[in-house]
């Protein structure tokens, strides 16, 4: 398609690639006339703007020049480093050897001095020009007399020369560097001759010709990406083709092409695509070939729409290689877009072609070759520009799929996987997360954790954590909250030994201990049995009798120090208050002690009168006192904790956790500490919520601990989730090791939280460590199973079969059978009554469903495979037995189940009645039900041998055929009910049921208890060993009938399932951990049958090193 023209005969020449905008240089052809016989010459610079409508090219610079031009080329010398020739060079070749150099930006501007060089040191006109494309200083030139120049613009007076002259003398029609060896120069004359030059050793390093044509080369092109392949073109009418040459093998060229019939004026090789190469021959047809085709003659892939007058130059746009310019002799200067199919010539153009010019004598003949153009089909593949030339593709788990396409045709196209991370530090951060867990160091963590901290309410949280894996964590929680016990001790001391009690020199802690010892003696001589020894009852009373000897003497030492008693009874208040000792009236005492306001009197007189006045007592006084102290007081001695937790003022929180710390019973503590942090949370406006997390972790209630984090300092951004993460998991593991039991994930917030870490960390390409935590989870969240099923894979991408596989969360359509034609089966014989009553036992089980019933019954033919759709929901449907045991008398006689089947016809599934099974069957979940035809009797085989004697009854009728035994299974023996004329029953038995599958869910847990049952029986070195091997297997099947029947706890289930993990990693001494938790945790009944079998196999396991 024609998207810019200018009328004007000339030789052209494209911008280089670095340039921008696109400019399209021209300037006047040699040895050509106009129909106004002018002889003036000049260069101009066109602008080939595509987005201004129309096909004109505006001139942006022009300037009048001596010499017409043979060749012109850009350069994009100075465009690099230099203000002065921004635009680069413009060399042109002239009559009588001369060269001229022309500065762009100056002729743009209109600048004087734009004539940058000009010489004659050629012989002749220069045809042959080309910029080496690795240095743009450097510029070959050919001339008559087999004279080929080297020039260096930074010294242009100076020339090089390849190599001496070829021999016999001649004319260079072409020069063209290499375009992947920067020296290598190829040149070539109308004899045929094409010499390659070495310019490091200024010779010839090979001459290329084909002697057995006419072949007069006027072109010649290097291949783009390879090094050793070129062209050269034949302008002889005789032969006029394209040959394509390899250095490697120069005795004859390896392709020609000869679609054209009249000899090639120019060539053009497309530098962005090696499959594109443009010739222009006299013929008026411009050829768009792939060289690289090995079809026979040359494969053409685009027509450029012909003209009326010969192509002499085209040229592919080096920055757009979808423009190629086109210099013919009509005086037409057009350009082309190769993407724009193969379009005609506008009517403008052949209205202009076909008008005669009175004033021109040769316009008679122009008008008779009309302008034939045909419509030629768009390219057959796209030009490598347009390919991609790299690509990149996230996939999941941070890896990253890229490739580039570069150019060569021998170059091995490559696609790189490889990992991206973007938070090398939450990887960093993960890992000490990970060793800490796995060595079971979390003191050790969160120490470095409190010295890594720079904030004092982190400092504060991660010491908390720490002292929750300390063996009297309460002690510790009263520390960090400010009321160390030692410390007080020592601030009490000042106050408490000035107050003291003295009772004189009278030892009261001895004498206390004294009394003790006589009350205990009494109290056993009283309870003494009076069948006892008179020798233990003497000693009994010698000790009693010592004791009240020195209970006397200290009774008499005090005596003698304390003061004479004296009883008052007036009618005041100690007067009263004794009349009421005086007659064991303590409520009277107390009641006039608190009327007199004397409380401490009051309260002694309490203890002594009863529990009742104690309480009594005490209710009085927490009334009347208003002491600050009374309230605490008041909590501690009543044991109202709740009170003290739900109306305590929270200003004095860190008090009210002390309390709680300090008295409130382990039943009720963690209740009280959520009530207080609750409280924390919601009142006064948020203002301590900061600190509730602190008695959360008190509590180990790892769901609002969270909660109130995430309420604090949201984790918005990857190391923010890294650090509640941390603190969630060390919660986590405090309470597992406090309280004996294993913490699930089982909490919405939590298993989100969890998810979101995994699927951070799968981003990252640690796949295994997010498997680990997903398989925490135990919720049933569609977005967490669908992120466990993806993370699982990109674990194990290298063995789906892998253990432990979770069940696809998609919705499974078996396309084929949703688009297989509706098809009508045979209708089945009726169902016997005693096979309709059958049961279907079902199991559960996430094993993905068959997709085909292939029935097998000995005897009988194997049906066609019957497509089964697969079922709406996203887990698997459970499968079900169809077999039922019958009693004997209720099976027919054994007979052949082939006679009455019906024709099948064709294309249609054929349905198979079933006999009573034989041998190990394989049933799907959607069976047929077992149908047993009964109306005739069939063929019966030969008689077993009678083993025991038959009394005869009557005649005796034929006997029961024993069915024959199929894979070691006894056969089911089929007997009617005895009648005269028939012998005695056989012995009869019932085939044992047949046990479902286990779900597909556990069967990684199957198969690694099993794997490392027989790994230890093939290292064990005793008998001893392998005999309580084979126990553990006996143990290990009645675990396997609870999992067939799903009879094992959610509790239970992660417990094995986290034993299960450890084997898989060989972390026996982890899973003995797991064990003990287990065995304590859970219900006696549940695991006692099968549990001890895991103890033996892995205490095994770690003696013998498995």
């Amino acid at each position: 398609m024609k998207v810019k023209e200018v009328s004007q005969t000339g030789n052209t020449a494209w911008s280089p690639s670095c340039h921008y905008p696109i400019y399209l240089a021209t300037g006047t052809v040699a040895q050509q006339l106009d129909a106004t016989f002018s002889t003036s010459a000049k260069l101009e610079i066109l602008s080939v703007d595509l987005s201004q409508s129309g096909t004109e090219m505006k001139c942006v610079g022009s300037i009048e020049s001596d010499y017409r031009y043979h060749k012109l080329v850009w350069s994009d010398h100075g465009m690099k480093g230099s203000d002065d020739a921004a635009g680069g060079m413009l060399i042109g070749g002239a009559d009588n050897g001369n060269i001229l150099i022309w500065n762009v930006d100056k002729i743009i501007s209109g600048s004087e001095g734009s004539l940058f060089c000009q010489t004659s040191q050629h012989a002749g006109p220069v045809r042959a020009i080309d910029v080496n494309p690795f240095q743009g200083n450097l510029i070959a030139t050919g001339a008559s007399e087999s004279e080929i120049f080297i020039w260096d613009l930074n010294h242009a007076t100076n020339p090089m020369t390849p190599g001496a002259k070829q021999q016999p003398i001649e004319d260079i029609m072409c020069v063209s560097w290499n375009r992947q060896v920067q020296h290598i120069l190829a040149s070539t004359s109308p004899s045929g001759r094409s010499v390659v030059w070495d310019l490091r050793k200024n010779e010839p390093i090979i001459t290329v010709a084909d002697t057995s044509s006419m072949h007069h080369c006027k072109a010649i092109a290097w291949h783009p990406d390879i090094a050793t392949q070129m062209i050269t073109a034949s302008e002889d009418d005789r032969s006029p083709v394209v040959q394509v040459w390899d250095l490697r093998f120069a005795t004859s060229p390896v392709k020609v092409f000869d679609k054209h019939q009249r000899g090639i004026l120019s060539v053009a090789w497309c530098a962005q695509d090696s499959d594109l190469l443009l010739t222009a021959a006299k013929d008026n047809r411009i050829l768009c070939w792939n060289p690289n085709s090995d079809q026979p003659g040359g494969e053409v892939v685009y027509e450029l729409p012909s003209t009326a007058q010969w192509c002499f130059d085209v040229q592919w746009c080096p920055r757009n290689p979808d423009m190629i310019s086109v210099a013919s002799f009509d005086g037409h200067i057009c350009v082309y877009s190769l993407l724009g199919g193969g379009a005609q010539g506008s009517p403008q153009d052949t209205q202009t072609t076909n008008e005669v010019d009175p004033s021109d004598p040769f316009s008679g003949i122009s008008s008779q070759s009309s302008l034939t153009s045909s419509s030629t089909a768009p390219l057959k593949a796209p030009p490598k520009w347009l390919r991609r030339p790299c690509a990149a593709s996230f996939a999941f788990g941070g890896k990253l799929v890229h490739f580039t396409n570069t150019r060569g045709a021998n170059t091995p196209k490559v696609v790189t996987l490889s990992q991206v991370v973007t938070e090398p530090e939450l990887l960093e951060r993960s890992s000490l997360l990970e060793g800490a867990l796995a060595k079971q160091q979390y003191t050790e963590f969160c120490e470095h954790k409190i010295q890594s901290s720079e904030i004092e309410e982190d400092k504060n949280l991660w010491s908390f954590l720490k002292v929750t894996f300390e063996p009297d964590s309460r002690q510790h929680y009263l520390k960090l909250l400010g009321y160390d016990p030692a410390e007080l001790a020592k601030k009490f001391s000042g106050y408490t030994s000035a107050v003291s009690p003295q009772a004189g020199n009278v030892d009261m802690l001895q004498l206390s201990q004294r009394m003790e010892q006589l009350a205990a003696s009494q109290v056993g001589k009283a309870e003494a049995d009076d069948s006892q020894t008179a020798e233990l009852f003497v000693a009994d009373d010698a000790k009693v009798n010592e004791s009240f000897d020195q209970l006397a003497a200290t009774t008499e030492a005090m005596a003698t120090q304390l003061p004479t008693v004296t009883i008052h009874t007036d009618n005041d208040i100690d007067g009263m208050i004794s009349q009421a000792l005086l007659v064991g009236n303590f409520e009277a005492a107390v009641d006039i002690s608190i009327g007199a306001d004397r409380m401490a009197e009051a309260l002694v007189l309490a203890i002594a009168g009863g529990t009742e006045l104690v309480s009594k007592i005490l209710q009085v006084f927490f009334q009347k006192e208003t002491s600050p102290s009374s309230k605490l007081l008041s909590a501690i001695v009543n044991r109202t904790w709740s009170e003290l937790a739900r109306h305590g003022n929270l200003q004095n929180w860190r008090e009210i956790l002390a309390v709680l710390v300090t008295y409130a019973g382990p039943e009720e503590f963690a209740t009280l500490c959520d009530l207080l942090g609750d409280r924390m949370e919601t009142e006064l406006g948020g203002q301590y919520q900061d600190s509730a997390s602190l008695c959360y972790i008190c509590s180990g209630n790892v769901e609002k601990f969270l909660s109130a984090w995430e309420r604090c300092a949201p984790s918005t951004t990857p190391l923010g989730l890294q650090d509640l993460i941390e603190k969630v998991i060390l919660l986590k593991k405090a309470v597992e090791r406090e309280r004996k039991l294993y913490s699930s994930a089982g909490s919405p917030n939590v298993s989100r939280k969890l998810g979101e870490y995994s699927s951070l960390l799968a981003s990252q390409g640690c796949v295994n460590t997010a498997l680990g935590y997903l398989r925490q989870d135990t919720t049933d969240q569609d977005d967490t199973q669908t992120l466990f099923y993806r993370v699982y894979y990109a674990a194990f991408v290298k063995d789906v079969t892998v253990a432990g596989a979770p069940p696809t969360p998609y919705k499974i359509v078996d396309v084929k059978s949703a688009a297989a034609p509706t098809v009508s089966t045979v209708a089945a014989p009726p169902i016997e009554p005693q096979q309709q009553n059958a049961t279907l036992f079902s199991y559960p089980s996430a094993h993905p469903v068959p997709s085909t019933f292939q029935a097998s019954v000995p005897g009988v033919m194997n049906t066609n495979s019957v497509p089964i759709l697969q079922p709406s929901s996203s887990t698997a449907q459970p499968p079900v037995s169809l077999f039922q045991p019958v009693e004997a008398t209720q099976l027919p006689q054994p007979k052949s189940v082939t006679s009455d089947i019906p024709p099948r016809p064709v294309g249609v599934p054929s349905y198979q009645p079933s006999v009573p099974p034989t041998g190990p069957q394989s049933n799907a979940w959607n069976d047929p039900p077992v149908v047993v035809k009964t109306k005739k009797k069939t063929p019966y085989t030969a008689p077993p041998p009678i083993v025991s004697p038959v009394m005869p009854i009557g005649n005796v009728s034929q006997p029961v055929p024993a069915e024959q035994t199929t894979d070691g299974v006894a056969p089911t023996a089929v007997t009617k009910p005895p009648l005269v004329s028939q012998a005695p029953p056989v012995e009869t038995t019932t085939t044992p049921v047949q046990k479902p599958p286990i779900p597909q869910e556990h069967m990684w847990l199957v198969q690694g208890l099993d794997g490392m049952v027989e790994r230890c029986k093939k290292a064990a070195t005793s008998g001893a060993m392998r005999k309580k091997l084979d126990d553990c297997s006996r143990k290990f099947s009645i675990l396997y009938d609870l999992l067939r029947e799903n009879k094992l706890s959610a509790q239970v289930l992660q417990g094995l399932y986290q034993i299960g993990q450890d084997i898989q990693a060989m972390n026996y001494y982890g899973a003995l951990e797991k064990y003990n938790i287990m065995v304590s945790s859970s219900n006696f009944s549940e695991v006692s049958s099968y549990l001890p079998g895991v103890k033996s196999l892995l205490q095994l396991g770690m003696q013998l090193r498995v």
